[in-house]
């Protein structure tokens, strides 16, 4: 089956270059207005869509990206909170389009942790932390098997689930709804890197990208920000310090019925070691390249450029984009400079394919549009608008006129 370059280029750039610990999903319950809110995140300028749908008693969100703001013209079902909430993409647009600035955000829930619940302007209610294992020390089918025979202990009184797939093996150890939720899964799958896509990539299939995920709700999640440093210095310690606490798995000891005085597993001791001592947090944001670009423009931005087009005409838009400025545009640049240098002659090598993308990249520039001629295209489009103009009016004074008749008693 044919997959389209620029498919290919999104999911090469959306691959982990390591093990990493990322923020996954945020929800938060505060009382400042959701105007303000998305100030804070940086996101004032974004095209934002108010859509109208029920969810915990809120009539309306914004959204934009993944990440939502909920409100209600009626307030008092939800006691003046507004919810902002941010799934893995959300977070992943906050940290690209935003400020991504989860300090400050998680400042916001640090000053009213010392107060009692009912007066804080800002309560967490959800955090995901997540781990992405890329170099083997996760072994799925082992943890599935574990999880299958009861080899582990555990603080969850609920009974631990073992999923065996074509679509990734998964455990899971807790209740979503409660105060903590584990899971472990492949994470390579769920994401499409199926055999057919790492043939085309050029990487070793199964890719081995083994997630483990914790899911914190309302005081254990508070209780984790709030041990958080600013620096984000203990973020791995305090990951594998929840994980420790919740969860281990042991080898069977035969003689010994115990479990609890079984030995940990090694690889579990192995990883929880490993994670440990990360003390910063990765900030993956979007993946940069033209199919994401055009996933953003044509999922986040489509309504509004198309009634901005219908409104005012294509020219006339194109030549308002030509007069806007790019701002940081060294990003934008070097994905137009990878287009580039991917589709040149097959001939071309690597040294001199190099070569001609910095070449590209120190002389392009974006704000320079000039195979368009703007100047005519807006003189066409102020002509067409004024013979638009002209006919609607034309046709205001012939209805006027009807009617004018009509009333006087005359079939017209």
């Amino acid at each position: 089956m044919h997959i389209p370059q620029e498919t290919l280029d999104t999911y090469k750039s959306a691959l982990p270059t390591g093990n990493r610990l990322i923020i996954d999903w945020i929800s938060i319950s505060t009382k400042y207005d959701p105007k303000w809110l998305i100030s804070f995140l940086g996101l004032e300028n974004a095209p934002w869509e108010v859509i109208e749908g029920y969810k915990n008693g809120y009539s309306h969100r914004y959204e934009f990206g993944n990440i939502r703001v909920y409100f209600s013209f009626d307030m008092s079902y939800v006691k003046g909170y507004f919810l902002l909430e941010m799934s893995g993409q959300g977070c992943r647009t906050f940290e690209s389009h935003g400020n991504g600035d989860y300090e400050k955000l998680f400042d916001l829930v640090r000053m009213g942790l010392s107060q009692p619940l009912e007066q804080r302007l800002t309560r967490i209610t959800r955090l995901d932390v997540a781990y992405d294992d890329l170099s083997g020390d996760l072994d799925l089918d082992l943890i599935c098997n574990k999880t299958k025979d009861l080899e582990f202990v555990s603080r969850f009184k609920d009974s631990p689930a073992a999923v065996f797939s074509k679509g990734g093996n998964s455990s899971t150890f807790g209740r979503r709804a409660g105060n903590c939720f584990i899971r472990l899964y492949d994470k390579a799958l769920e994401r499409g890197y199926n055999q057919e896509m790492c043939a085309k990539l050029e990487i070793a299939y199964p890719f081995h990208w083994v997630r483990c995920e914790l899911q914190l709700r309302h005081d254990a999640a508070g209780g984790f920000v709030s041990n958080l440093k600013r620096d984000h210095a203990n973020l791995g310690e305090l990951y594998c310090s929840v994980l420790k606490n919740y969860l281990s798995f042991r080898d069977p000891v035969l003689t010994d019925s115990n479990k609890r005085r079984w030995p940990e597993s090694e690889f579990w001791t192995k990883f929880l070691n490993g994670a440990s001592p990360i003390s910063l947090f990765d900030r993956p944001g979007v993946s940069y390249n033209l199919g994401a670009g055009k996933k953003y423009i044509f999922n986040s931005a489509i309504g509004w450029i198309k009634t901005i087009i219908k409104a005012e005409g294509a020219k006339k838009f194109f030549y308002q984009i030509s007069e806007i400025p790019v701002p940081d545009d060294s990003k934008y640049k070097l994905v137009l400079a990878n287009y580039f240098v991917e589709n040149l002659p097959p001939d071309v090598s690597d040294e001199e394919a190099d070569r001609l993308r910095s070449e590209f990249l120190n002389h392009f520039d974006l704000d320079d549009l000039d195979e368009y001629d703007f100047e005519k295209d807006d003189a066409a489009v102020l002509q067409e608008r004024q013979a638009d103009d002209q006919r609607k009016s034309d046709l205001k004074r012939r209805i006027s006129a009807i009617d004018f008749l009509k009333s006087r008693g005359l079939d017209v």
